[in-house]
């Protein structure tokens, strides 16, 4: 019998990890969509090779959503026993360049490994979409259905509602995906969201 690919997780980091500042509701939404990511890689947890945490957006103090949320994520998976390489992708700053980017790492690092990418629920059709997207630009064959994996999460913030980004989706395929990630990283860099 063939041994089984290592698994690449890759994580949307969901915001900064900021139970201080942040309203309660989307800490605890927070919180539990990283302890229902963490949860779910029990079963595959001896085939995980890698976890990335995908985030660039800096807050005020000047951090970055990776480097936020990698000790909480940390120390949940400490939790249950998983002591797992987490680095960080701070290149991203909305989802279209987070799947680029994850596409491309694939391609470039990880070819050998089976991709996991984890993203709340509202963000799922998007993700599958640009996953499909990304891999016929770069010449790999990927079936998103095997590869987005969607969580359940409390998100108050505008650009995460299911409209949002049903909508968002609709544009790329209309508009074309440049001119939507431009705009996209422009009302992130002007704090629109």
């Amino acid at each position: 019998m063939a041994e089984k690919k290592k698994i690449l997780v890759w994580l949307l980091c969901y915001g900064h990890w900021d139970p201080v500042f942040k309203p309660p509701v989307e800490t605890i939404g927070h919180d539990q969509y990283l302890r229902t990511f963490t949860e779910s890689l029990m079963p595959i947890k001896d085939r995980i090779d890698y976890i990335y945490l995908s985030g660039g957006v800096t807050d005020s103090q000047g951090k970055t959503e990776c480097k936020t949320v990698k000790p909480k994520l940390d120390n949940l998976l400490n939790q249950h026993g998983l002591k797992l390489p987490i680095l960080e992708d701070i290149g991203s700053l909305i989802t279209i360049t987070t799947v680029k980017i994850f596409v491309k790492t694939l391609k470039e690092t990880y070819q050998h490994h089976t991709p996991l990418l984890y993203c709340s629920r509202a963000r799922y059709e998007l993700n599958y979409y640009l996953v499909g997207y990304f891999g016929k630009q770069l010449n790999l064959a990927l079936n998103p259905i095997e590869i987005v994996a969607p969580l359940s999460v409390i998100d108050t913030r505008p650009d995460s509602t299911l409209q949002y980004q049903k909508g968002l989706l609709e544009r790329i395929k209309k508009e074309g995906i440049n001119k939507i990630e431009a705009e996209e990283i422009g009302k992130k860099r002007q704090g629109f969201f």
